[in-house]
C-alpha cells in the first residue's frame, strides 16, 4: 500500500507560507529620514529610541514625544509623524508572486502626513489608514490626518481620499484594506477647498477652508535635506562616525582673532553741511530717536533716519555692530530664534558630532556633519574637502564657523579625527579654516549659502558640459519640498552659463553669469541662483521666487561643446516698470544702449543695468513719505571679474513738498571685508524724473517713480578704488 503525504504536503505549505509570512515581516518597511526631539518605536524587543537612518519595519508602534519623524517608506512613500503622536506599521509589502501589494497603517493619537508612493499609487484597494473610530482610503495622495481623542480631521494636499466611520453593521470596520464604500463615506480631493470632520459617534462633517491643524509657517519638514542621486533615489551614506565631546578648560589652538573684528567706518559724505540743509536735518539733533546725533550718525554711515539701521530690534545708540545685523546671535536648524553667544557656548559644552561619508562624486567624497548640542540643538553642515567649500543653512554654518573661536566641545579639534574615521585624508584647508588663516567667501541666498576658499576655479577652456551628481531638496520656510532636476547644464568659463531645471511647479530655463573665482549667479522673474564652480565640479543653491523652495546640486563634468553660449538680453518687470540686464551681467555696450534707446526714447542706464523712464503725472504734492525695498540686483565689477551683490540696509525717503529724495543702503559682496555704503540725495522733476545731487551724494543714483506714484525704481553705481565699482538698481514701494 502506498504511503499518504497528503497531511505531509498540507503541513509543508503551511510551513512555507509562514516562512512567506516572516520574510515580509522582518524585511525593512521605511528608513527613517529625519528624527527631531525624542521618538522611538516599541516592539516585541521592547523599547528603543530612533535617530536618522535607522529602519523601521511592520509590526513597529512608532511614539513621537516633543520631537517629530519621516519616515522614507520602501517605495519612496513618505510618512511624517508629527509630536505627540502614535503610529503602528501593520503591513507594508508589495505585489510579489502569491502576495497582493498591502499596506495598513494604525493611527492611534496625534497627527501626521503622508504622500503614497509606488505601491499605494498600483493598488489603492489595498491602502488602509485606520484610526480608533474610523478608516480612511486613498486615491493616490498626498493627505494630513489630526487625531485629538475623539475628533479627527482630514485635509488633502493633493489627489484625494475617501473616509468612512467604522461601522460591523455597513462592514466598515478595523483591519481591512482600502476604502470603505458604506453610504457614510465621504470624499475629498485637494481641489474642493474643503476639509472633513469626523467626531466619535458623529456623521462627516465637510468644513470649507482649511483647517487649523494645517499651517503654513511652521509645518515640519516632509522632506528631509539628505542626498538624491540623479534619478532622484536617495543615497546613503557609506561610513558613518560619532562621538561625544565634553568641555575642556583650554585649547591654545584657538585663533586670537574675534570673529567680528571692528571695521573703519567708511569717510563721510564730502557736504554734510548741504546733507543736512538739502534733507532738513538738525546737525545736533536725533531725529530717528536712537540716542546718537544725525550728524554722528551721517559721519559713521549710519541711517539718521532709521533707529536701528541694521534692522536686527536694538537701536543704533545701544548696538554694538549697529551695521551688522544679528551680528550676536547665533541659529541653529531646529530653533526659529537667535541664541546669544552665551547661550550658544553653553549648549556647546556637550556635543555629540555625527560625520557620514557620501560617494555621489567619482572623484572624492563628500561629508555631512551633524551635531546636537546637549541633544537639543542640531546644527548640520556638508563639508567638500577637495573643492575647500561647505554648504549649509546660513545661520547654522556660521555658529559652527563660530565655533572655532570658543573652547567648549573643541568641535574644530575633532572634526578632523572624525573625518578621517570615514575615510578623509587630513586636510591642510581645513586646519586653516580653523586657524582662521585663509579666506572663506559667502554666497548666501535666502535660508541658504554656500563658502568656497577662492582659488583656481573652473578647469578647461570653451563650453564645458555637466550632469547631476546629487541633488538636496531644501524646501521653503515652512519646511515642505519638493524634489527639481537639473539636465542640459552648460558654462563657459569666460562668462556665462545657462541649464534647463524642472521644479514642481514648472521647467525653467535659466541663464546667468561665471564670474570671478568660479561664482555662478543668475537670476529671472522667476528663479535665483548662485553657485561655486571649481575644477570640474559645481555646488549651485536654486531658489524658486513664488514659492520660496530651495534645492541645491551638486554637477560633473562630463565633456565639452564647440558650441559657444550667446549673449541674452534679459527684460523684466518690478511693479509696472520695465528694466533688464544681460543674463551674464555683462557691461552694456554703445550698440546695445542705442538699439535700446531706439526702441524706448526715456531710459536711463548705468553700466550693467536698464531702466525704462517714461514719467508720470500723478505724483502726490505734498508729504514726506518712507519706502521700502521691494526687489534690487547687483554686481560688484572688480579687475579679476564679477561677483554678485546684495543691496542691505535700504532706506528711501522722499520728500513731495520739496521734490526732494534721500536713499542710503549699503552692498555687500563675496570677498569683501566690509560692506560698501552707498548714499545719495536729489531731486525730482514734475514727471517723476529723478536724479542725485552729486555734491550730497557718494554715489550716481537715477530713476522714476512708478506708474501710480506709490512706487520708485533706482539705478545706482559708485566708483570704487582700483578700477571697480558696484552697479545696480533698486525697487521700492
Amino acid at each position: 500500500m502506498r504511503p499518504s503525504f497528503r497531511h505531509f504536503n498540507l503541513l509543508f505549505a503551511i510551513f512555507m507560507a509562514v516562512l512567506g509570512l516572516n520574510a515580509h515581516a522582518s524585511s525593512s518597511a521605511g528608513t527613517v529620514v529625519l528624527s527631531t526631539g525624542e521618538s522611538w518605536r516599541i516592539s516585541a524587543e521592547g523599547q528603543v529610541s530612533l535617530t536618522r537612518q535607522d529602519n523601521v519595519f511592520v509590526g513597529d508602534h512608532l511614539v513621537t514625544a516633543n520631537g517629530s519623524m519621516t519616515l522614507r517608506m520602501q517605495d519612496n512613500a513618505i510618512v511624517n509623524l508629527q509630536p505627540h503622536s502614535e503610529m503602528i506599521i501593520h503591513a507594508y509589502q508589495p505585489a510579489t508572486d502569491g502576495h497582493e501589494a498591502a499596506i495598513r497603517f494604525e493611527l492611534k493619537q496625534g497627527k501626521l502626513r503622508a504622500r503614497t508612493g509606488e505601491i499605494g499609487e498600483n493598488a489603492h484597494h489595498r491602502y488602509r489608514l485606520d484610526t480608533p473610530f474610523a478608516a480612511l482610503g486613498i486615491r493616490g495622495t498626498d493627505y494630513t490626518v489630526n487625531l485629538n481623542t475623539d475628533e479627527l480631521g482630514v485635509f488633502v494636499h493633493s489627489g484625494g481620499i475617501s473616509l468612512a466611520p467604522f461601522s460591523e453593521a455597513l462592514g466598515c470596520i478595523a483591519g481591512g484594506l482600502g476604502a470603505c464604500t458604506s453610504p457614510e463615506s465621504a470624499d475629498l480631493g485637494a481641489d474642493d477647498n474643503a476639509w472633513l470632520r469626523l467626531r466619535r459617534g458623529d456623521g462627516i462633517e465637510r468644513i470649507s477652508g482649511t483647517p487649523a491643524f494645517i499651517s503654513t509657517t511652521s509645518a515640519t519638514p516632509i522632506f528631509s535635506s539628505g542626498l538624491y542621486d540623479g534619478h532622484g533615489n536617495p543615497l546613503m551614506p557609506v561610513m558613518t562616525h560619532e562621538q561625544v565631546l565634553e568641555f575642556v578648560e583650554k585649547d591654545d589652538n584657538l585663533p586670537e582673532e574675534t570673529p567680528h573684528p571692528e571695521e573703519d567706518p567708511e569717510p563721510p559724505l564730502a557736504d554734510l553741511e548741504g546733507l543736512h540743509d538739502s534733507l532738513l536735518l538738525d546737525k545736533s539733533g536725533d531725529t530717528d530717536g536712537d540716542g546718537l546725533s544725525d550728524e554722528h550718525e551721517l559721519a559713521h554711515d549710519l541711517n539718521p533716519w532709521l533707529a536701528d539701521t541694521d534692522g536686527d530690534g536694538i537701536v543704533d545708540g545701544e548696538d554694538e555692530t549697529p551695521r551688522e545685523a544679528g551680528t550676536h546671535l547665533y541659529q541653529v536648524d531646529n530653533r526659529v530664534y537667535g541664541f546669544s553667544q552665551e547661550q550658544i557656548r553653553n549648549y556647546f559644552r556637550y556635543t555629540n558630532l555625527k560625520v557620514d561619508a557620501y560617494d555621489p562624486i567619482v572623484s572624492h567624497s563628500i561629508y555631512n556633519l551633524q551635531l546636537r548640542l546637549r541633544n537639543r540643538l542640531e546644527l548640520h553642515g556638508w563639508l567638500d574637502l577637495e573643492q575647500q567649500r561647505l554648504w549649509g543653512k546660513t545661520g547654522s554654518i556660521e555658529t559652527l564657523l563660530a565655533a572655532r573661536y570658543w573652547p567648549e566641545g573643541l568641535i574644530w579639534e575633532a572634526l578632523p579625527d572624525s573625518l578621517q574615521a570615514v575615510g578623509a585624508e587630513a586636510s591642510d584647508w581645513l586646519a586653516l579654516l580653523r586657524s582662521d588663516s585663509i579666506d572663506l567667501w559667502q554666497l548666501e541666498q535666502d535660508r541658504h549659502s554656500i563658502w568656497f576658499t577662492p582659488d583656481s576655479g573652473p578647469d578647461g577652456t570653451g563650453t564645458q558640459l555637466f550632469n547631476t551628481s546629487w541633488s538636496q531638496p531644501l524646501g521653503n520656510p515652512a519646511g515642505h519640498g519638493s524634489a527639481a532636476s537639473v539636465r542640459d547644464f552648460k558654462a563657459d568659463a569666460d562668462g556665462r552659463f545657462q541649464m534647463l531645471i524642472s521644479t514642481g511647479k514648472a521647467n525653467y530655463t535659466l541663464r546667468g553669469a561665471v564670474g570671478e573665482a568660479g561664482m555662478l549667479f543668475a537670476e529671472n522673474e522667476y528663479l535665483s541662483l548662485k553657485g561655486h564652480w571649481q575644477g570640474t565640479t559645481l555646488v549651485v543653491l536654486v531658489t524658486e521666487k513664488d514659492t520660496h523652495q530651495q534645492w541645491m546640486f551638486g554637477l560633473h563634468q562630463t565633456g565639452t561643446s564647440d558650441k559657444p553660449l550667446l549673449a541674452q538680453w534679459q527684460s523684466r518687470e518690478t511693479n509696472g516698470v520695465t528694466w533688464g540686464h544681460w543674463a551674464d551681467f555683462a557691461e552694456l555696450d554703445s550698440e546695445k544702449i542705442s538699439l535700446l534707446s531706439t526702441r524706448t526714447p526715456d531710459i536711463a542706464f548705468n553700466r550693467h543695468y536698464a531702466l525704462e523712464t517714461p514719467g508720470i503725472h500723478n505724483l502726490p504734492a505734498s508729504g514726506r513719505v518712507h519706502f521700502s525695498l521691494s526687489d534690487s540686483s547687483a554686481v560688484y565689477s572688480g579687475k579679476d571679474g564679477l561677483r554678485p551683490a546684495q543691496v542691505i540696509n535700504p532706506m528711501l525717503l522722499v520728500d513731495f513738498d520739496q521734490q526732494k529724495f534721500v536713499s542710503k543702503f549699503d552692498v555687500s559682496a563675496p570677498g569683501l571685508d566690509s560692506a560698501i555704503s552707498i548714499q545719495g540725495a536729489g531731486q525730482f522733476d514734475d514727471n517723476g524724473l529723478m536724479q542725485s545731487d552729486d555734491t550730497l551724494s557718494n554715489a550716481h543714483l537715477e530713476g522714476s517713480f512708478g506708474p501710480d506714484g506709490d512706487s520708485a525704481s533706482l539705478l545706482f553705481e559708485r566708483e570704487l578704488d582700483d578700477d571697480a565699482h558696484v552697479s545696480g538698481i533698486t525697487h521700492w514701494q
